[in-house]
């Protein structure tokens, strides 16, 4: 709801040669595996199915694009703390925990009521 219905890297990038579809996903900038970053919203960016794929196939300028769009739109601060969470590859203890998770789903359902 907050990036639309159009591929960010499109939109930010109109540059780089992608040949892009108007399938939409949304990507994470911090990989899923990282359970601290997996539902939250400030890193998940709107983009189409080629863009996804490309970055996925470590395309450096897609995956260069993304993270300049999350900081840009979130701020070097919370880009860097996410950066740096990442690279500690600390477990989210938390993940199990039902309390933990149903907060999580408040938060994200508090974050769409902004954009209706």
């Amino acid at each position: 709801m907050r990036d639309g219905k159009e591929c960010q890297v499109e939109k930010e990038f109109p540059f780089i040669p992608v040949t892009h579809t108007k399938v939409f996903q949304v990507d994470h900038c911090i990989t899923r595996v990282n359970k601290y970053f997996f539902v939250d919203h400030r890193n998940g960016t709107v983009v189409c199915s080629a863009c996804n794929m490309l970055k996925n196939m470590n395309m450096k300028s897609i995956d260069r694009a993304i993270d300049y769009i999350v900081k840009k739109r979130e701020g070097t601060m919370f880009f860097d703390a996410m950066v740096n969470m990442d690279m500690a590859m600390e477990p989210n203890t938390n993940w199990g925990n039902i309390s933990w998770l149903e907060e999580q789903i408040e938060k994200l359902k508090e974050e769409k009521e902004k954009y209706l």
